[in-house]
């Protein structure tokens, strides 16, 4: 009877963190959201230098190897810190940019644990994208 008891206990057990691993995501999950989370916060840096706040007068670069730059802020990562490829960069206009990155997760799942995620605007699949404007000289 014990030996039953003891075997029913390893079960539950082994079920509930089965449950829990599948609710939670696991490790590998964990991971990618780090990594998503480090894609966004390297977004937001990059936006910032771009837009390079006090500098008015600063013109957007064509693309991000042109990017100059800005006094006392860091240099930004341009590319993806996991695939090692280029962030999305476009021109919206003078005074306007974009910055996109794809995501390891879906970002729709994922938005609540990302920063900055009210600046994000989900694009198609697993795109999400900074706009920023710059300052504008008088």
């Amino acid at each position: 009877m014990n030996r039953l008891l003891f075997i029913g206990f390893c079960l539950v057990v082994a079920f509930a963190i089965g449950v829990g691993l599948w609710v939670v995501g696991g490790p590998e999950y964990a991971r990618m959201v780090d990594q998503d989370r480090q894609r966004v916060f390297d977004l937001d840096v990059l936006a910032d230098q771009i837009a390079c706040v006090g500098q008015p007068k600063r013109v957007l670069p064509d693309n991000l190897e042109e990017l100059e730059p800005c006094f006392g802020r860091p240099d930004a990562n341009r590319n993806d810190p996991v695939t090692n490829m280029p962030f999305r960069y476009t021109v919206l206009g003078p005074d306007a940019f974009e910055l996109c990155a794809e995501l390891a997760i879906d970002p729709k799942a994922a938005r609540r644990t990302l920063p900055y995620k009210n600046d994000l605007i989900l694009r198609s699949g697993n795109t999400v994208c900074l706009v920023r404007r710059k300052a504008v000289a008088d």
